[in-house]
Order: C-alpha cells, then structure tokens, then sequence
C-alpha cells in the first residue's frame, strides 16, 4: 500500500495495521459512503479522521485460528454474537493460560502454539499468517519467563501486580505486525495500552488483595493452601488473569473511548480470572509427570488391546518345542529354559501365528554361558529389560520396558510373558500361577554389621581382617538367596564438621555390595548408634548439630535440640532439670534440623548417583534407632525399657510452647479451654503428674488427655511428613534414583497390647504405644478392624506422601514380625506382636501403602518358630500376606545359622515356584 495511504487511513483505524488489506478495505469503504461516492483527494483529511471509528470497531474482526474453532462450536448454542465473542475470548485465554502453567518441554512447545493460534487469522496470505504465528508464539514464550520471573521473586505483592499488568501489556503491544510496519506508533501504544497510570494502580491494588487472601487462606489452612501445588497454581493463575484481564479490557476501553470505565474493567477482570485459574489448575495437573505417565499408559493400553501397541506389555506364544525344560523352570528346579514358540497376536480381532522362533527364557539371575543371546535364541524374556546389554536388548520381548516380567502357564501349551506386575484376561488362560522373573516378588535383604573396621581408616592395616571377612559374607549372602544388603550411613561419620563430607567408608562399603550381586540399600542414619538392643559401638550424632539448633534459638541452652523427659534430676541447687535425650534432635526442632538433614540427604544423592541403579532403596532415619517414634523407652530414663509403659518426652520448652499454641488454636481462648476441658485453665502444658495421668484414666476420660495424644500423636506424623517429604523432594524426581525406593520405618511396640481371647483381644492399657506417639486416645478405634486399631491417624499422615512426585516408590517398614503372641507372659508383657503386625499389614493394605518387615531380635532366627511367624505375614504364591519383603537382622545372624540359611533358601525358591513349600 502507498506511504501516503497509510498515512491517510491511520487516523480511521484506529492504530490498526493499515497494511492488513481486510482493514484497509472497511475503512475505503467508509470513506466512499461518506463521500457520496465521490474520491478520496476531494475529502479533507480532518474529515477522513472525524469519521465514526466505532463504525469500524462495531464491524466483526477477523477471528484467530483459536477463535475460529471455538467459534464453530459457540455459534450452535449461542446466538448474540457479542456474548458469543466474549465466551470465545475467555476459551483462547483458558488454553492460554493452560499452556504458561504447564511445565517442561510440553509447556514451552504447547505456550508457542496456543499464543501463535491465537494471533494468526486464517483470512490473511500465507505470510502473514506465518508472521503472526511467530510473533505470537514469541510473545507466549516471553510471557512465560516475565510470569516465572516475576512470580518467583522477592518483590512485594503491589509491585508484582504493577509488574505483571504492565509486561503483559508490553508483550501485547510488542509482538504484533504493526510494530515492523509502524515503529513510530509504538510509543504511543505502550504508553496507552501497558503504562496507564489507572491501570498499574488497580492492578497493584488487585494483587496486593490476592496476596493478603492467599496468604489469609494458607493461614487458616496451616499450610496446606501452600503445600498443594494444584491450588496454588490456580490462585496464582487467577491473579495473573485477573490483572490480565483488567489491562485488556482498560486498553480496548482507552482505544475506543479515551477513558475507563472501571466496572467493566473489574467484571471483565474477574470473568478472566476464573478462566485462568481453571486454566492454570489444567495446566499444573498436565505437567504432574504420574499424569503423564498415566495418559501414556492410557493410550499404549488402548492400542496394546486392539493389537496395535509397537510396545505391546503382554505377548503370547505357543510352545512348539522345550515343554520339559519350561515344566523344570517353572518348578523352580533350573533359573533358564530354552523353547520354540510361534507367537499369538490378536490384531483388531483377527488371530495371527507367528514363525517358529527360539525362545530364552531366564531369571535375572541366571548365566547364559559363552554364547551370546543373539545366537543362543532369537528372543529373550527376563526381569528388568532396561538393565540389558546391547547386545541382549534387541531380543528381549520388552525393549523399551522396565521392571518386573512376569510368566504365565496357560491351556494348550499357550504361555504368556507380561511386562508389569497387572495381570489382564486373556483368551488361552485363567491369570493364575505367574512367576516373577528375576528372583522373588518377596525380596530378602540383611543388615550389615554396625561397623566394619575402622570407619576413618577403611584401607589400612587394622580395618582389612573385618572387611575381608564382610566380603565373605557378602559371597554367602548371595549364594544363599539375599536379594541386597542394609547399611546404616551414619551422620557422626560422614559429615563431622558441617558441610565437609567423607565418604570414603561408604565408598568402599557399596562398591563390595554391589560388585557381590547385590543392592545397596543405605539408611541415612540422622540417629545416635550407642545405647538400643544390639549396638556394639558408639556413634553420636554430630556435637555440632546441638550447637547449630541453639545458635538459631537466642537465649536457649545447648540441649535446646533434644528430647526432654517427664523424669528429671535434681542439681545441687535444688533444681529440676528434665532427662535429655541426644540420640535424635527432637521433633519440635525440625524447623532447624530439617535443612541440615537435607543438606546431608543432597550430598550423598550427588556422590552416589553413579551407584543408584545398584540400590533397593534409600531408607530415611525418623528417630531414635532410626525408626519414626520418641525415645520413650531409652537409656537417658530410668526403668522405662521393655516391658514398661516407657516415658513422656514432651518437656522442652519448644514442646510445651507447641501444646499451648496448638490448644489456643483449636479453642480460640482460655475460654474456650476451659468449656471444653470442664475446669478453669491456668496453664496449658504437658501432664505435670504422667504417672496420675496414667493411672486415674485421665489420658482416655477427659478431654484435656484426649487433646494432648492428638498432639503428641499429630507431632510425630508432622515430623515424618517434612522430613520424608524432603526426601521426596531430593530424590523424588531425580532421574538418577528413579528406580530406587524411599523407604522410613515404624517400630512394632508390641507390649501392654493384651491378650487373645479366642476370637477377640482383651485390651491392654497400650500405654508403650501411646507414650512412643503411634496412636491417641480419641478416636474410639483400639479395637477396630475396620478403623486400623488405632493406626489409621498415622498410616493417613504417611499415606499423604504418595501424592509427592515420587511418592509412588514410598515404602514403609514395621518390625518384630517373628515374633509370636503371648511371649514373656511371666513378666505380665501382654505382648501381641503377631497380632501388632496383622494389624498394621491389614491398615496399609487398606490405604494402598507398600509394607516390608523386619524380625525385632537377631538370636530369634536360629529357631524355625520364628521362621514360620516370618513366612506366614508374607505376600508370597498361595498365601494373601501383607508384606511383600524383609529385612533381617543381621548378617551375621543369617550365615551363622544353617535354620536361618535353609529358609533363605526356601522363601527364595518359593517367590519362583507356584505354591510356598512347608518347612520340613
């Protein structure tokens, strides 16, 4: 178009791009009318600007592509077309917003698409619609950073709104056509439609109240409005969209009228703002990667059902030849079986046999000699494809998989090999009978001795006999079935000063491990070793984690960090001072301990990385022993042990402050204190009598008691979700662990509990339970099967974490499942172990928590008693146990057995055989 055209028309389009022929055609077409026909060097120029640019604004735009299609849908159910064009406005800006909230690859590709939709018009050439799309695009990705920037800083909430109205305002004006093809406009643009004065104030005033309700609901919600990452994306997104929304409605309002008008500015404001809040709620839930995954699994289980999967997760044969060698395997009598096959595909309901092929298949565990697989068979089917060879992996049945394989023996000499632990219906078969390949689905690991040598020494002189003799017992570990060996990887020795790591013990410790066969599975032990049943050496926690706590607390003691007892010693001043406990920093502590524990947790993730695929799993310390309790019964008290009520631990002046903060804000006031709890309240604190507490029922007949375990029980499930949610954190979504399991321990306090009667317990006080934090008082729920048995509070809290990223490997272990009811009846134990661990299995079972066990005293596994009690609690062929793995301690009480090595032997044959073996 001529230069002086476009002069001529700028005043009528409105800052329109007068290059855009549909434009120019409406505004010739307007000047003709109001000519009478006559032509345009015969009208003034002032005339040509004093036209009606409503006339031109009022006349429907050329929509974008995203308008266009939801056009096509709208225009059915809508006939105004201005309401028609608001609710295809909103529908852009929901797929907009979706776009900026989704993150990774996706996000970035999907915001470049949706913002180039949105700006090119199916009506202009080719150009020009390529143009657009790229400005557009470019736009959307610059959008994305200014909104990550500026969300994740430090500013103040007015300013971030200022902020944010008036980049959104710039991207605007920036990336569209006429900032090539009328530079000079710019200026005025920007000052117009991203500068206004009215606009950066209402939207900082908008922000500033989002920010103070945000902050008011995460308040009231204690955290959790903060916590969840879908809601908090969702006020963030409807905060952005608000103010969005107010600076496209106040820069159309600028453009056609010269003025504002707030309350269209706010309805409008408002309207966009619940679009993008549901947009950005899309968006976080896409990005989610267990959704991904799930979408994935969704579609290639859609295809793998109709024939069509490249990656099909089931593949039937039909064996032609080697029927006795596959009878032997799956006997458990040989680990391979070589056979012929001709594979069965069902493809969109049509049968089709394969040619005849040669079929390996083999536990994980099994050598295939000298030949390699591409000329000994010219398929493979064995447990964890991903850790193949290259030279093996082109055979596997399962490429691209991961995981456990699986083997069923179906009708006419039909088997079927399945990928992932899900058995679907098939046509030759009834499901039953699978085998895991690759070893047991019950995996069998054992402790590690304490300490072997000298941990600051490991290569020298004194420390070789003792890691001589662990590399011995390592090869019989292997031999006899383990599947990996437990570690502790204590604080005390691997950070002495804070922040100087040496991991040189670990280092040799994992590389004899994993170069024996066998997984690693660390506990990153925060505990002190020193002082429990069966600790033979003595490892503190580091001196300078007290003296990092008290820094942080002004005017505290050294022992601010530590459990405080309800029994006391008495100075020659005549003051009582609380028994402290140094074996793990108390709960109410965490504030300050959880970074250090991260900091600890963050250096042996990026030193290890390279051994993670020779790891079961990483176990997190909670607590004394490294187990998720107080130190109730421990060795800083007197007369506490086993099997004794044990000891409040609640007498810190961080716990006592906690009490009173927690009762004042589920009360209100003193007032409210004192209704509920039937007496006037001067002081709320702890029990300042546990032993009357205890004895006159107060704990379970009064609220006060009530109260106090549902804090007591609440702190303890508090403490285990930060710290396990840090975990998660670090390990959850780090690639490098993403096979690895997150593991944390509950003790089997399984003292005072009762006794059977028949078919019902008669109840004990559980006061060792209740004193250690594992349940309360206050839900009528000890003798409930359907309500856990008192567990339900705490396996909920942990049930929790699963919803983390990596949250899905969480598993959970519970002890002393060799243990029999009744034991230590002459000391009035009313022990029920075997019953505790039904109990707690048939809970997590319910609230879908992976569960392993643990035998609670090494001398017990000589005795094929103990065996049984281990065998039967577990998820093994013909049995529905609720633990599908154990940990034994320890090593050397395994090898030094011939009971213990003969069961070893025994569980591990049965997880490969059809039906569990009796002991004989």
């Amino acid at each position: 178009m001529p230069e002086y055209l476009n002069d001529v028309l700028h005043p009528v389009t409105g800052n329109q791009d007068c290059s855009d022929k549909a434009v120019a055609a409406k505004a010739l077409e307007l000047m003709r009318q109001e000519s009478s026909g006559g032509l345009l060097g015969s009208l003034p120029v002032q005339k040509l600007a004093a036209l009606s640019a409503d006339k031109i604004h009022a006349e429907p735009q050329s929509k974008s592509y995203l308008q266009t299609w939801f056009d096509a849908g709208t225009s059915k159910v809508i006939s105004n077309e201005e309401t028609r064009s608001t609710v295809n406005n909103l529908a852009a800006d929901f797929v907009k917003t979706a776009s900026l909230f989704t993150g990774g690859k996706l996000g970035l590709a999907a915001t470049f698409v949706a913002y180039g939709l949105d700006q090119a018009r199916p009506d202009d050439g080719w150009k020009a619609q390529a143009a657009d799309f790229a400005l557009g695009g470019a736009k959307g990705e610059t959008m994305k950073g200014m909104f990550s920037v500026i969300g994740s800083s430090g500013t103040i909430a007015p300013l971030k709104g200022a902020l944010m109205g008036m980049s959104s305002g710039a991207a605007d004006e920036l990336f569209k056509r006429q900032t090539f093809t009328d530079p000079n406009s710019l200026n005025d643009r920007l000052r117009k439609n991203a500068f206004n004065p009215q606009a950066i104030l209402m939207n900082a005033a908008v922000f500033t109240a989002g920010e103070g309700l945000y902050s008011g609901i995460n308040l009231a919600s204690k955290g959790a409005l903060a916590e969840n990452r879908m809601l908090s994306g969702m006020v963030m997104g409807g905060s952005f969209g608000f103010v969005n929304g107010t600076v496209g409605e106040a820069s159309r309002e600028m453009q056609k009228n010269g003025t504002i008008d707030p309350s269209k500015v706010l309805l409008h404001g408002v309207m966009e703002g619940g679009v993008s809040a549901a947009g950005a709620g899309v968006g976080m839930k896409v990005s989610d990667p267990v959704f991904q995954q799930r979408v994935k699994d969704g579609a290639l289980n859609a295809l793998d059902s109709v024939g069509l999967s490249p990656y099909p997760k089931s593949r039937e044969f039909l064996v032609t030849g080697g029927q006795q060698q596959l009878e032997n395997f799956e006997d458990a009598r040989t680990l391979s079986a070589l056979t012929t096959v001709r594979e069965v595909r069902n493809i969109l309901g049509w049968e089709r046999v394969g040619p005849e092929k040669a079929l390996l298949i083999q536990h994980s565990d099994a050598k295939a000699g000298s030949i390699p697989i591409p000329q000994l068979a010219d398929l493979l089917a064995s447990c964890n494809p991903e850790q193949l060879g290259e030279a093996e992996r082109p055979a596997s049945l399962f490429p691209t998989g991961k995981g456990p394989v699986y083997l069923e023996q179906g009708s006419e000499n039909h088997i079927r090999l399945s990928l992932g632990d899900q058995a679907p219906q098939w046509k030759n078969g009834t499901g039953a009978n699978r085998i895991m390949l690759g070893g047991p689905e019950t995996k069998i690991n054992a402790m590690a001795p304490l300490m072997i040598g000298d941990p600051n020494n490991p290569d020298g002189q004194a420390s070789r006999q003792a890691w001589d003799d662990f590399a011995r017992q390592l090869a019989q570990g292997k031999k006899v079935g383990l599947d990996g060996i437990s570690t502790d990887v204590w604080w005390g020795v691997i950070e002495p000063k804070q922040g100087q790591f040496n991991w040189n013990y670990y280092d040799k410790m994992s590389s004899q491990i994993i170069g024996n066969g066998l997984k690693w599975v660390p506990i990153l032990s925060f505990h002190e070793c020193g002082g429990n049943v069966g600790d033979t050496v003595n490892v503190p926690v580091p001196f300078w984690v007290w003296n990092k706590i008290s820094s942080q607390i002004p005017g505290s003691s050294p022992d601010v960090g530590k459990f405080m007892s309800e029994q006391f010693a008495t100075d020659p001043n005549n003051h009582d001072h609380p028994h402290v406990s140094s074996e793990y920093p108390q709960f109410w502590a965490d504030k300050y301990a959880n970074p250090l524990y991260k900091n600890v947790m963050t250096a042996f993730g990026e030193h290890f990385a390279g051994k993670a695929q020779g790891m079961g799993e990483i176990n997190i310390s909670l607590g004394p022993a490294g187990e998720a309790r107080y130190p109730s019964y421990n060795h800083h008290d007197q007369n506490v042990g086993y099997p004794s009520r044990g000891s409040l631990q609640c007498y810190s002046d961080l716990a006592k402050a906690d009490f009173k903060d927690w009762v004042m804000k589920k009360y209100g006031s003193f007032d409210g204190v004192n209704k509920a709890w039937g007496g006037h309240v001067e002081n709320i604190e702890p029990p300042t009598n546990p032993d009357a507490f205890f004895n006159d029922k107060v704990h379970t007949n009064t609220q006060y008691g009530r109260d106090f375990f549902d804090w007591y029980n609440g702190t303890l499930i508090n403490h285990i979700q930060t710290v396990m949610g840090t975990a998660l954190d670090v390990y959850g979504q780090n690639p490098d662990y993403k096979n690895v399991n997150i593991g944390m321990k509950i003790p089997g306090i399984h003292w005072r509990i009762g006794t059977n009667a028949g078919d019902h317990v008669n109840m004990g006080d559980r006061l060792a339970e209740l004193n250690a934090g594992m349940i309360t008082t206050s839900h009528n729920d000890w003798s409930s099967d359907d309500l856990g048995h008192g567990y339900r509070p705490l396996l909920s809290g942990i049930k929790e974490l699963m919803s983390k990223p990596g949250g899905d490997r969480l598993m959970l272990h519970f002890t002393a499942l060799e243990m029999p009811d009744g034991v230590d009846s002459n000391m009035g134990a009313n022990a029920m172990p075997y019953t505790l661990a039904n109990w707690v299995g048939k809970e997590a079972q319910h609230q879908g928590i992976p569960l392993k066990g643990e035998n609670a005293l090494g001398p017990n596994l000589g005795g094929q008693n103990a065996w049984d009690n281990l065998a039967s609690h577990l998820r093994l062929p013909g049995q529905p146990g609720y633990y599908q793995g154990l940990t034994l301690l320890r090593l050397s009480d395994v090898l030094g057995s011939d009971t213990a090595r003969y069961n070893i032997e025994r569980l591990t044959r049965a997880g490969r055989s059809k039906q569990l073996k009796p002991a004989s």
